[in-house]
């Protein structure tokens, strides 16, 4: 397997330890701390980012060591290099915006929330549910 990759995965699970310890930090600065929500956040972060570009890893090494050596190198094994940094480089790169979102909410600089999925967008024709009055 590429030590290269296994090495830029372990810096991302870095980052995102780092992004997951801010978060904490945030919440009990803010008084909004709860130990039963910190499963969920390790589900709900952690797992997620780190085990798909970790899916990817595996892949590009089963590629490079059975395809690779089967067919004299090929196409396969480099595709998979190039998609599994893209992975982990699209997971640091979010992780990295939460951080400094983050970071900027310690210090005073924001009061910004971290980057979320953006909400689902409602089409022509649904009736959307509104509170009465």
């Amino acid at each position: 397997m590429n030590q290269k990759l296994i090495i830029a995965l372990l810096a991302a699970l870095g980052l995102i330890l780092i992004d997951w310890i801010l978060g904490i930090l945030i919440s009990l600065i803010q008084g909004k701390f709860s130990l039963q929500k910190l499963p969920s956040q390790l589900a709900n972060m952690v797992l997620p980012y780190l085990g798909g570009s970790g899916i990817v890893v595996i892949f590009q090494g089963w590629a490079q060591q059975y395809v690779g050596s089967t067919t004299g190198g090929g196409s396969l094994p480099t595709i998979s290099t190039g998609a599994a940094y893209a992975a982990i480089s699209a997971v640091a790169l979010k992780v990295l915006l939460d951080i400094w979102l983050k970071f900027s909410t310690l210090i005073g600089l924001t009061t910004a929330t971290p980057v979320s999925p953006a909400p689902t967008p409602t089409y022509p024709g649904t009736v959307v549910p509104t509170a009465k009055s």
